[in-house]
């Protein structure tokens, strides 16, 4: 007979660090940021932004056990795994997800992720990776998890090992790398993750400089790509998946209604990896803020977004879809 040990049964399990779910407890001074050249980024201390594996214990006097885990009652889909040890641990759980275990012939049980967005993502290798998924909306939706995620460049600063790859491709099951580096122009063909991975390279660029109106045909690129359900799941990053990535993050999160200060907090949430801090009261951030407010100075950031994206030519069609796939 098998006995579970560990998660108890219905217990609610988190599966961040506590530097990463302190950090939207943290109290912001008001004081403006040095200024940073996200073209030119420097790598500064700890990563912080890789979340901890959820740990699994129970008792059996097997040789070898056959641990299996699913987010169904029935087991279907279910991550399944043979060790001789009496412990597991397992990487990238969704948050706010009931999920179901069971080890040889033990009962099943039960527990629950806590439900604090983001939902970080381990890949070994690269950093500042999380899924876009996982927001809660002003009207009480959530954006729906594994069709979209965001992070750092997979080579040239940060190297994807092969770990990082099989975790993208057998666990992320990532089939489009859409690369939004200017630098990669030229000297990169293919993505990382190979070539059964379609890979997309669009040049962005950063913060109001992306509103301007001659980026404005790039920005209806990204946007139809975002749109497109055969595509996912994506993802998408530049080198840091600070400041390009997070000015699409944010335009992406704001026209499906997340609200303000959660928009502001996954931006600064970058902090957390080795590229330098993001805060809302930076120069960079405040004039993105200005500008996107020139769009609809009396609305809400949802408003101003779409607005902005109507105004490149993505078509409320576009818009309509990016709510029916990417909202639960």
């Amino acid at each position: 007979m098998t006995r579970l040990l560990y998660p108890k049964n219905h217990a609610e399990l988190m599966i961040q660090t506590a530097e990463q779910s302190g950090f939207r407890r943290r109290i912001r001074t008001g004081e403006a940021s040095a200024p940073f050249d996200w073209l030119n980024l420097q790598r500064t201390g700890e990563d912080c932004s890789v979340p901890p594996r959820a740990e699994f214990f129970w008792e059996t006097a097997r040789t070898l056990s056959r641990f299996s885990l699913s987010d169904r009652p029935d087991f279907a889909g279910a991550y399944v795994r043979q060790t001789t040890e009496t412990s597991l641990s397992v990487a990238n759980l969704r948050i706010g997800q009931t999920y179901y275990w069971k080890v040889n012939d033990s009962e099943v049980f039960t527990f629950t992720t806590d439900g604090t967005p983001p939902r970080w993502i381990a890949v070994d290798g690269i950093t500042n990776v999380r899924d876009n998924g996982g927001w809660r909306t002003a009207g009480g939706r959530r954006m729906k998890q594994g069709l979209i995620y965001r992070g750092s460049e997979m080579d040239t600063h940060v190297t994807i090992t092969g770990a990082g790859i099989r975790t993208m491709l057998d666990e992320l099951h990532i089939k489009t790398d859409l690369d939004l580096r200017g630098e990669a122009v030229g000297k990169v063909t293919e993505s990382p993750l190979g070539r059964t991975v379609d890979f997309r390279l669009i040049p962005v660029r950063a913060y109001a400089e992306f509103l301007e109106d001659v980026h404005k045909p790039v920005t209806k690129a990204v946007f139809d790509l975002l749109a497109d359900e055969t595509a996912y799941p994506l993802y998408y990053h530049c080198w840091g998946g600070a400041d390009r990535t997070g000015t699409i993050a944010y335009l992406l999160e704001a026209l499906l209604g997340v609200p303000e200060d959660d928009l502001i907090l996954d931006y600064e949430l970058t902090s957390l990896s080795i590229w330098g801090n993001r805060e809302r009261n930076s120069s960079l951030f405040s004039a993105f803020e200005e500008q996107l407010r020139t769009y609809d100075e009396d609305g809400t950031p949802q408003s101003r977004a779409e607005a902005y994206l109507l105004s490149c030519g993505v078509t409320p069609e576009t818009i309509a879809k990016l709510r029916k796939n990417l909202l639960e």
